[in-house]
């Protein structure tokens, strides 16, 4: 009878995102990843033999969870028209993962070239607002307004005034709503 697989990957990734949210990339060493593991460096380096290996692995954990948790709020939206658009919305608005994009966008600042994951994430997102039953113009506006948000939430900058959010998530959710062109 073999050995059961090691989840150290997973762990090790997660600390490292972990690591990342908290403290910056610089954070991310192979003697701190251990440690918030209980392994040794040599257990993580088996599995990730440099730092840019780690970095993309970061990223692509960080990319299918945002896969994740767009998939699930489309599920929980009865109304088929805009549906991906609005999950695209809600996710990117919601406070809830900031830490771990904070890992994310640290990751990606550090290392461009690590950036694969998300282009093809970006894409699929692109092909699925698509596919929403929306004009393509609203499609556009409510995935570069996310984007916006999202950031400017992630780097503390001042965006929207906060008396003037709800009215901005309401304007850009209308988009989803509709067939016909509002612009």
């Amino acid at each position: 009878m073999g050995r059961p697989p090691s989840d150290l990957p997973r762990r090790a990734v997660r600390a490292a995102i972990d690591l990342a949210a908290k403290d910056g990339l610089r954070a991310v060493t192979f003697d701190a990843i251990a440690a918030a593991v209980a392994a040794s460096k040599g257990a993580v380096m088996h599995h990730f033999p440099t730092r840019s290996a780690v970095v993309e692995a970061m990223v692509a954990a960080l990319v299918a969870d945002h896969r994740s948790a767009v998939l699930a709020a489309c599920e929980r939206d009865p109304h088929p028209i805009g549906r991906f658009a609005r999950a695209i919305l809600r996710v990117a608005t919601s406070t809830a993962g900031a830490p771990l994009e904070r890992g994310l966008l640290a990751a990606l600042i550090e290392e461009p070239a690590r950036a694969d994951a998300l282009r093809d994430h970006y894409r699929w997102c692109r092909d699925q607002l698509a596919l929403d039953g929306i004009p393509p113009v609203h499609a556009s506006l409510v995935l570069l307004a996310s984007d916006g948000l999202w950031l400017a939430e992630l780097a503390d900058l001042p965006s929207v005034e906060p008396q003037q959010v709800d009215s901005v998530l309401d304007a850009l959710e209308a988009l989803t709503r509709t067939t016909t062109p509002l612009l």
